[in-house]
């Protein structure tokens, strides 16, 4: 296999948002190449390198054909689909008495839940600990087949890192 093109940051920056793009068109239904092309406004070239692309590393799926427009010629168009049952992302939330964790997949459905409360006072280095021991527990829980695409974690609020927290405004933070 040829190695991949080596691309400047902002070939790699418009290839993630028409990647993007495509995801977002598919979290509304199946679609085609081609009306992908339509819907994105990304060329059609471009879309099939993409598609193919992601096809490969399973984000996509193949599934069905499009329904033929009267008059219209030629092969059937392949339905593309997110891959619901392969890659998932992993999501925490952190509020100042619990800790709320989730694993999601394409489409952003959450597959497994988990919740834990949390110590008041916790310290930053004692709250990473926890983060990472319900992450692992949820995994444990049962772990889709695809790989793990990434992990967001959301701390509301202020943050002051220069202080090992998050900054409470308000007297209802107090």
């Amino acid at each position: 296999m040829a190695e991949p093109p080596v691309l400047d940051s902002n070939q790699a920056f418009k290839r993630a948002r028409n990647r993007g793009l495509i995801l977002d068109t598919l979290r509304q239904g199946d679609v085609s190449r081609l009306g992908l092309h339509k819907q994105t406004g990304i060329r059609l070239s471009t879309v099939g390198d993409l598609v193919d692309e992601m096809l490969q590393a399973q984000l996509l799926v193949e599934r069905g054909t499009a329904p033929k427009i009267d008059g219209e010629r030629g092969r059937p168009e392949s339905l593309l689909t997110l891959n619901l049952e392969g890659p998932f992302a992993i999501g925490v939330y952190l509020d100042r008495e619990v800790l709320r964790a989730g694993l999601v997949n394409l489409s952003g459905t959450p597959l497994k839940t988990r919740e834990a409360k949390l110590p008041p006072n916790v310290s930053a280095p004692k709250l990473l600990d926890i983060v990472v021991n319900e992450t692992k527990a949820l995994l444990l829980q049962g772990a889709p087949e695809g790989p793990c695409l990434g992990m967001g974690v959301n701390l509301p609020g202020i943050l002051a890192p220069e202080e090992g927290h998050a900054a409470r405004r308000g007297a209802r933070d107090r």
